[in-house]
């Protein structure tokens, strides 16, 4: 039987993973090192929790230089000032993990949309990859571009933007598998579409929800002002799920022969 299995390296251990394209892998990647800072974080809470900063009559933690680090010299040197501190930063890191995976996804999918757009040479994907949508360029845009990379690259960038606006990431999902004929199960897609939706109010509403949103996300958890809460097992799903759709959309696309596995 033919070993469809790809071997990667990384700075730890080999790693044996299924045939994905060089964008996958990236996007695998980035990830990675987005779950190292939520473990450092992790770790610098425990330490602060466990006394190892602490051991300053002073200070609010060892190491602290008041005329450097002056807005936490304003605290009180208190255990409710070290968790109100502590607690932030988790918080900001735990955010921030939860807007740089939709990021990351959005870069996997305008990569892959100009690999569709540079396979597009026949009339039919071409017209399928376009609809009904205006791309506008001027010639001196045009004359700019080094070679057609560029040109199509351009084009998806404007794809994508244009679905964006929708501000529907499950529209803006199927409408790209379908302009670019690949094939991903609705279950895939819908158990991952709540972690995107959350980062829409993270940046948008500071993670504050309404009722409605409550009722169409159960699975996750509010705090008595409306505020979701972020936890180590809310992010590890976020990981899982939008990990299982970029296979799944990059499997798709290594089929149709829009992507190369990266062999």
């Amino acid at each position: 039987m033919e070993d469809n299995t790809t071997y990667y390296f990384t700075k730890y251990r080999r790693i044996k993973m299924p045939t994905i394209s060089k964008y996958a892998l990236i996007f695998k990647n980035r990830l990675q090192s987005f779950e190292e800072d939520l473990e450092i974080v992790d770790i610098f809470c425990k330490a602060i929790n466990q006394g190892d900063l602490l051991p300053d009559p002073d200070n609010l933690f060892k190491y602290m230089n008041p005329s450097i680090h002056k807005c936490i010299a304003l605290r009180s040197n208190n255990q409710t000032s070290k968790k109100i501190v502590i607690n932030h930063l988790r918080r900001t890191i735990y955010v921030s993990y939860v807007k740089d995976v939709y990021e990351e996804l959005s870069l996997y999918l305008k990569s892959f949309v100009t690999q569709a757009a540079l396979k597009s040479k026949g009339k039919e994907s071409a017209c399928r990859l376009l609809g009904d949508q205006k791309i506008s360029l001027n010639a001196k845009d045009i004359l700019q571009y080094h070679d057609i990379n560029d040109l199509a690259k351009s084009i998806a960038e404007q794809i994508v933007q244009d679905l964006e606006k929708e501000r529907s990431t499950k529209s803006l999902i199927i409408k790209i598998c379908k302009k670019t004929g690949i094939s991903v199960e609705q279950q895939i897609i819908d158990e991952a579409i709540p972690y995107l939706e959350i980062r829409h109010k993270f940046v948008h509403t500071d993670g504050i929800v309404d009722e409605q949103f409550k009722i169409d996300y159960p699975m996750f958890s509010y705090d008595k002002d409306n505020y979701i809460t972020l936890n180590r097992n809310v992010l590890t799903q976020m990981k899982n799920k939008v990990n299982k759709l970029v296979v799944a959309i990059d499997t798709s696309a290594i089929s149709q022969g829009i992507l190369s596995s990266n062999t």
